[in-house]
């Protein structure tokens, strides 16, 4: 781990267990991730769409990233949480 750290200075960060992934999941914004995907998905600033299989792997994240009810829900749709 040091020479990670040493080589890759202020961009390492190194941990091990459990404490390790919850200091990196508190990190993240999944709101904001699941904003961002589901503007990659169905892009309304004019941005061409997705080839079918980027879209595919955007969806299956999107998945991830809001839990199991954007299955029930549009792509393109609300960004509220069901029950």
């Amino acid at each position: 781990m040091e020479e990670l750290r040493g080589r890759y200075g202020d961009y390492f960060e190194g941990g091990m267990g459990a404490e390790a992934i919850a200091r990196l999941i508190d990190r993240l914004d999944l709101d904001e991730e699941e904003l961002k995907l589901r503007e990659n998905i169905e892009p309304t600033d004019g941005r061409r769409p997705l080839s079918a299989q980027r879209k595919q792997k955007a969806i299956k994240r999107l998945k991830i990233v809001s839990g199991s009810t954007v299955a029930t829900r549009p792509v393109g749709g609300s960004t509220t949480r069901g029950p």
